[in-house]
């Protein structure tokens, strides 16, 4: 019930407000006649009047403009509202200043739609407005308090002043609106800049350990054959200690490129800190592919790294100790696979000899019994 009154009291509202501009009009008129000003009949002038608040209402004017082929453009809206105003003030004998009330209507429309065609609409209903009003006029088909010659004397200077308001009030609405896309565009680029700060290693550009935990809880980590891949830098220490620091990220930085250029496709790089990397690879097709890119990623460290020291450049080599774990279908629990990776790493790295041997222990879960509360499917 909440939910249909909240919808309902936009009508509402937009109702009273109908109402009240409704009496004002009927006020208007009497008021007029008590200071006996020309006025037309009181038929005409509240059919006109309301016909043209009923259409100006917020609810009548969104339901046109849903009915255009944008479902926003106001330019049927302006075209059905000038002619309304042109009956309008036709009634008032003050036909001159039609000009001036078109050009404030399409002023406050340009908000909305500040297309070059619905602008273009507004002046040139202003201006044929105006010519016409004043040949009705001369007529004598439409009474005017004025004489024709001053009709048209007014009529002239207040068309050029609707003009004005709507050209003007269409470039103050494009700016307001290039304004707005600048800042929503400079907006969502922030926020591309700290999801990716939030996601990513500021060294290596790879992802960080927060971002690998979002891809371990989207699709990647439900996806069956997925692969794990634990690296840790043999030797690391020893270069940074010896080089310094701005020398050891420039290794991570060179190492993380080359890690990169082995990992498939469809397989992520994270970087967990320090000199550890991890590689999670879905729908790997056996445990003998995943341990065969553990291999290849091994291998890409074989030809040594080029890092500045100082003001010269060295070269240096460093191995890498891997550990792997693997899961036929999807893994109830992702983590559980980087635990047995990491766990697999820590056994080689104990087992070998820094940059000569090298080994690595392969852990591969096989599909467990399908039965309820297992933790690997």
């Amino acid at each position: 019930m909440e939910p249909e009154r909240a919808a309902g009291r936009p009508l509402l509202h937009a109702t009273v407000v109908l109402l009240i501009e409704v009496l004002l009009v009927a006020v208007t008129w009497f008021v007029l006649g008590w200071l006996g000003q020309p006025r037309a009949s009181f038929t005409v002038t509240m059919t006109t009047w309301s016909l043209l608040l009923v259409l100006y209402a917020a609810p009548v004017q969104a339901a046109i403009a849903a009915r255009s082929r944008s479902g926003q453009s106001l330019t049927l809206y302006l075209f059905l509202v000038g002619l309304v105003i042109w009956g309008a003030t036709a009634t008032t004998h003050l036909p001159a200043m039609f000009p001036l009330v078109m050009g404030i209507a399409a002023l406050e429309l340009t908000e909305r739609d500040s297309s070059w065609r619905t602008a273009g609409l507004g002046v040139f209903m202003t201006l044929a407005g105006a010519a016409t009003m004043s040949w009705f006029v001369a007529t004598g088909q439409v009474p005017s308090a004025f004489s024709s010659a001053t009709n048209v004397h007014l009529t002239v200077l207040l068309a050029l002043m609707g003009c004005v308001l709507i050209v003007r009030g269409v470039g103050r609405a494009r700016v307001a609106v290039a304004l707005r896309n600048e800042l929503a565009e400079a907006q969502s680029r922030r926020d591309a800049e700290l999801h990716h700060a939030a996601t990513h290693d500021a060294l290596t550009g790879t992802l960080s350990r927060g971002g690998l935990g979002g891809v371990l809880a989207g699709p990647v980590g439900r996806s069956p054959g997925l692969a794990v891949i634990y690296l840790d830098l043999d030797g690391f220490k020893a270069i940074n200690d010896e080089h310094g620091h701005g020398a050891g990220d420039a290794l991570l930085v060179k190492v993380a490129e080359r890690f990169a250029e082995a990992v498939p496709g469809e397989g992520v790089l994270a970087r967990m800190g320090g000199d550890e990397f991890v590689v999670v690879v879905p729908q790997m097709p056996s445990a003998e592919a995943a341990s065969s890119l553990a291999d290849q990623l091994q291998d890409c460290l074989n030809v040594p790294l080029e890092i500045p020291s100082g003001d010269c450049a060295v070269v240096v080599s460093v191995g890498v100790s891997a550990g792997m774990s693997w899961s036929a279908e999807p893994a109830a629990d992702p983590e559980a696979l980087m635990r047995e990776a990491d766990m697999g790493m820590y056994e080689n790295k104990r087992s070998s000899q820094l940059r000569v041997r090298r080994r690595r222990t392969d852990r591969v879960q096989p599909p467990a019994p399908r039965r309820e509360g297992s933790a690997l499917a």
